[in-house]
């Protein structure tokens, strides 16, 4: 990020405001985009590392609370 903005100082002025937005919006989706195509080429989202995948809590495990009420947006996911 910090070479757009040295290599265009008017992003730093009121008038080069929007521009700037814009440049780095197109920088971040592009890096998500690409992590993305990296992890879909490696196989399904979630393969390389499979103790990160959220899993249903079934059982005698849903019972028990896994986080305070509130605190999770993924009820029934651990």
């Amino acid at each position: 990020m910090l070479d757009a903005f040295a290599n265009h100082p008017e992003y730093l002025t009121e008038a080069g405001k929007k521009l700037a937005v814009q440049s780095v919006t197109k920088r971040v989706v592009g890096q998500i985009v690409g992590h993305a195509m990296e992890a879909q080429a490696r196989g399904s989202f979630g393969t390389s590392r499979p103790s990160l995948v959220a899993r249903p809590v079934s059982g005698a495990d849903a019972a028990a609370p896994t986080a305070s009420a509130g605190d999770t947006p993924c009820k029934g996911v651990r």
